[in-house]
């Protein structure tokens, strides 16, 4: 069976960490040798890990956090670097880890598929790339070359493939002969039974804590007379999640708001099964919190640029989205649903939407592209 190498930014709960987490563990099971290399070594790594018998290694030698900030994309332990330079495949996630499945490739002549969730990002702060990718023309370039000389490139939206091509518009037609979209419906839909149920009065935004979502559902929020949990991580000494507690703080005085800090999937799964309404007034290329919600029969409002509607029927499409800047219409919208009981009939249909997209289909996709290089 073939060595495989899965490459990211970190290991705590998120999003692209799921992804890569769930595609290792998949890898395994199929009987391959799958390792998933992460850049930056945190305090503690994701208990998801645990439930699937490995641990996350590391790309550098050093323990602390901000040290592999800093080196972990190209300060590298010696048997990172055999078990790269013996694999038959590395899977990269987002740039940081294009950045190093080229390095490899260069050297080595490992092929790589180039997984990229956020365009024109380096997502790691304190790295010297991460520097680089603030100017506009280096993040193009750099880029660029990931996208040249990977095998395949997966992108999880066709929000995100236009923006790839349009970024990159002088290598469109070598990009449109190998880039692909793989949306990362990696949610588990409930039996129809478990999603009805009397419905608690609040609201509900689950991701990372540190997002311009976040800002405009304070302005909403102040507006309206539910209670908002908000779910999630946020990094100690990420300067958007310090700003958006400190916003909050009133509100949560007040017993508007309430936090709840890296959720466990099984309080996740609670949380959305009891909600009245999904909201998430922020872009996202997909929105995977937001389908998670709709596999639990949890009703969905998102701005109207969310990856996540490419999925939902234009029927229902209107039913679920605004503009993330226009409160007065997320207020008026929310009061709606939540005053006629819409969000029974309205859950329901995100919840069958959930069916045709999940895990199962995801990984099926995943193993298909994958066993072309193995």
């Amino acid at each position: 069976m073939a060595r495989i190498i899965s490459l990211t930014q970190s290991c705590v709960a998120g999003g692209v960490y799921r992804v890569c987490l769930l595609h290792t563990a998949l890898l395994k099971k199929s009987g391959h040798e799958a390792y998933y290399y992460s850049i930056i070594r945190p305090p503690k790594y994701w208990d998801l890990f645990d439930r699937y018998g490995f641990e996350p290694l590391y790309t550098s030698y050093f323990k602390k956090e901000i040290f592999t900030r800093v080196f972990g994309d190209f300060l590298f332990t010696r048997d990172f670097v055999e078990k790269v330079r013996t694999s038959n495949l590395i899977i990269a996630h987002n740039n940081p880890g294009a950045k190093i499945a080229l390095n490899f490739k260069q050297k080595f002549g490992i092929p790589f598929i180039f997984y990229l969730h956020d365009s024109l990002i380096y997502p790691l702060i304190g790295s010297f790339y991460g520097v680089l990718f603030k100017f506009n023309n280096l993040n193009k370039y750099h880029e660029k070359k990931h996208l040249l000389h990977s095998d395949l490139v997966l992108v999880n939206s066709q929000l995100t493939l236009k923006q790839v091509l349009r970024n990159h518009n002088e290598i469109i037609d070598v990009l449109t002969s190998k880039i692909k979209i793989l949306y990362p419906t990696l949610n588990v839909p409930l039996d129809e039974k478990e999603i009805y149920g009397k419905r608690q009065k609040y609201l509900l935004i689950v991701g990372r804590i540190d997002h311009e979502a976040y800002y405009y559902l304070y302005n909403i929020i102040k507006q309206l007379n539910l209670p908002l949990i908000i779910a999630g991580y946020g990094h100690p000494h990420n300067a958007n999640f310090k700003k958006i507690l400190k916003l909050y703080k009133e509100l949560e005085l007040q017993q508007k708001v309430k936090f709840i800090f890296s959720p466990s999937d099984n309080e996740l799964i609670n949380l959305y099964k009891n909600a009245v309404l999904f909201l998430y007034p922020g872009h996202e290329n997909f929105n995977m919190s937001a389908l998670e919600a709709m596999s639990c029969g949890c009703p969905i409002l998102v701005a109207d640029t969310s990856g996540i509607l490419e999925i939902i029927p234009h029927s229902l499409r209107k039913r679920v989205c605004l503009p993330k800047n226009n409160t007065d219409l997320w207020v008026k919208r929310i009061n709606e649903i939540v005053q006629t009981k819409e969000y029974d009939e309205l859950g329901l249909e995100c919840w069958k939407i959930s069916l045709k997209y999940n895990i199962n289909t995801h990984l099926k996709r995943f193993k298909k592209l994958v066993n072309k290089f193995l």
